[in-house]
């Protein structure tokens, strides 16, 4: 089961610093020390296990287990990067790394703390390693930058494919060029193919912050992350040919744990639909790690006012008409959006040493809400006291990253305050955007969730009626 830590629902939390892999004896803690707990679940034949990631300021996890448990920690993901270092697959037992856990196996009968190992890049590694960083910090501004490079499509999606699957080994802490020195080659190879089609990346691309933007983070690290530092956050419009028959705006999000944007399988297939049935869409690349969640719910408000404000002049339909959709940690941006930013503050009110200008103004609502395995319970708290938009609820039950039961707690938590829908699927897994993906196939019911936000909308927006008399 794959666990989203960090993404809790009681506190905004600093982004998620782990996407562990565990199994259903496994059991969450948002506690690193916490003696009364320990000694609470050692009385119940309960211990935990504490994974240190062995880097000064870094906040590792603990797990309750049994007394006697067998701990397996050899298919665990640890996103945690230190520069200069690759982490070492084996774990340990000592901050110094001598006494080595045999295949990341072992009993545990006691409360017990493990640890990463990290081995120093060497001088004859320097000048290759630089060379894939190189190819890394360019492949950030392509994956953002679709419409730029749509002269071969399958060419783009090639490259986006390795190199996503390349950006989330090295988040792990682990340089693919030690391992494979040959991946340069295949990285300008998939490169190579790509085809540009404006002389300027960002030509299609609209930045929502002007020269100040809000900012309580001090991030720490941007090496190995999913943006450089320079990053500012901004929209990727995918608008309608014909602004006639537009019905209205939504905003499109993809998940990633608030670690990444995993735009290729959630958000830029999501904008092409709604493009295609009537929207105008706009993929929102939004801040996540090192930054925290707060910095994510600003994003969102600031890119629903970007539009309301600017869509006049935009030549967008209906600019007053704004939804969003939001996968895995996009729907819990919504959510987080709704229960800690009111439509009508500023964002000078959570973060120091901001000015505010016009486009903060203006209201932050939304009309609907569609949260694709994304909802948490509690991640809207006292929603009887909060403005919220209709809401479109989609779940499988065999999604084992987020339980299905959030999905069922936060409808049933708002369903008698907003129109509601909940769809709950019987097949299904964690982040298959609209159902179908290359390296998952076709979910046959599941993938009709799309078709089923369209009538929502068109009942949202009036073009159908909610109930037709014989």
């Amino acid at each position: 089961m794959l666990v989203l830590t960090g993404c809790t629902n009681n506190n905004i939390q600093d982004t998620p610093t782990i996407l562990a892999e565990t199994n259903d004896a496994e059991q969450e803690s948002s506690d690193v020390d916490s003696s009364q707990e320990e000694a609470k679940s050692e009385e119940n034949g309960m211990v935990t296990l504490t994974i240190d990631p062995n880097l000064e300021g870094r906040t590792g996890t603990t797990i309750s287990y049994s007394v006697g448990s067998e701990i397996d920690l050899s298919s665990r993901r640890y996103f945690f990067t230190r520069e200069g270092y690759n982490r070492d697959l084996t774990l340990y037992f000592d901050a110094d790394g001598q006494e080595m856990i045999p295949d990341n196996k072992f009993v545990i009968e006691e409360d017990t703390t493990v640890y990463l190992g990290w081995t120093k890049w060497s001088d004859d590694e320097l000048p290759r390693i630089n060379e894939y960083l190189t190819l890394l910090d360019e492949s950030k501004k392509i994956l953002t930058r679709p419409k730029a490079w749509n002269g071969d499509v399958d060419a783009f999606n090639a490259y986006a494919e390795f190199m996503d699957s390349t950006n989330i080994i090295n988040a792990q802490g682990r340089l693919q060029v030690i391992d494979n020195p040959g991946i340069i080659d295949e990285m300008n190879e998939y490169r190579n193919k790509l085809v540009q089609t404006t002389s300027d990346v960002d030509e299609d691309v609209w930045y929502i912050w002007g020269d100040d933007m809000p900012d309580g983070t001090n991030p720490e690290n941007f090496y190995l992350t999913h943006d450089s530092e320079d990053f500012t956050p901004f929209l990727v419009p995918y608008l309608a040919e014909d602004q006639s028959e537009v019905k209205g705006n939504m905003i499109v999000i993809a998940g990633g744990a608030f670690h990444r944007r995993a735009n290729l399988h959630e958000s830029y297939p999501a904008a092409e639909f709604y493009q295609n049935n009537g929207y105008n869409a706009f993929v929102l690349q939004y801040r996540v790690e090192p930054y925290s969640q707060l910095e994510s719910f600003a994003d969102l408000q600031r890119a629903i006012r970007y539009i309301k404000y600017n869509g006049e002049n935009l030549g967008l339909a209906f600019p007053e008409r704004v939804s969003a959709v939001g996968f895995s940690a996009g729907g819990m941006t919504i959510s987080g959006m709704i229960d800690k930013l009111e439509s009508d503050s500023l964002p000078s009110d959570y973060f120091n040493n901001y000015t505010p200008d016009e486009i903060d103004q203006v209201n932050s609502s939304l009309d609907a809400a569609l949260n694709i395995y994304g909802a948490m319970e509690d991640d809207i708290k006292d929603p009887e006291t909060k403005e919220l938009p209709e809401m479109f609820f989609v779940v499988s039950e065999k999604d084992t990253t987020i339980p299905v039961e959030s999905s069922i707690s936060m409808y049933m938590d708002v369903f008698r305050l907003t129109r509601s829908e909940l769809h709950l699927f019987a097949d299904g897994i964690h982040g298959i955007g609209l159902g179908s993906t290359w390296n998952h196939g076709t979910y046959t019911a599941y993938s009709q969730w799309g078709d089923l936000s369209l009538t929502f909308l068109d009942i949202t927006y009036g073009y159908q009626e909610k109930h037709i008399e014989n």
